[in-house]
């Protein structure tokens, strides 16, 4: 590289675009596993609302409203070290919320790896 430009309002143009960003808390736990089932479920949700009030207190002490919040879960196979990211459903029954959140996993990992292991325990 022989030349490098630098607009003259650089530094505006990155406060600007700083303004513009979403201001967000991610919040999860330090260290928590449990069997993808009911029981499993219900304390993932116990887990949620008590990270949420954090975060949303968080916010709050900064001066920014709450205007909405994402709750998901990571899933892995029993055995593996890959976890995939999916939505907690908080308002199904509980029957229902597991097999939404199977049914996402197994969709997105078999996107990402081709395959699903279906012997193996959640």
């Amino acid at each position: 590289m022989t030349r490098v430009f630098i607009h003259p309002l650089a530094g505006v143009l990155s406060a600007y675009g700083m303004g513009l960003a979403d201001q967000i808390v991610i919040r999860g736990p330090q260290r928590s596993s449990a069997n993808l089932g009911e029981p499993g479920l219900h304390e993932a949700r116990m887990l949620s609302v008590r990270l949420q009030a954090d975060a949303a207190a968080e916010l709050e002490s900064q001066g920014v409203s709450v205007q909405r919040t994402v709750t998901r879960v990571r899933i892995r196979y029993h055995g593996t070290d890959t976890a995939l990211s999916v939505d907690l459903p908080l308002r199904s029954s509980l029957p229902k919320a597991v097999a939404s959140i199977r049914k996402a996993f197994e969709h997105g990992y078999r996107r990402r790896f081709a395959f699903l292991m279906r012997a193996n325990r959640w």
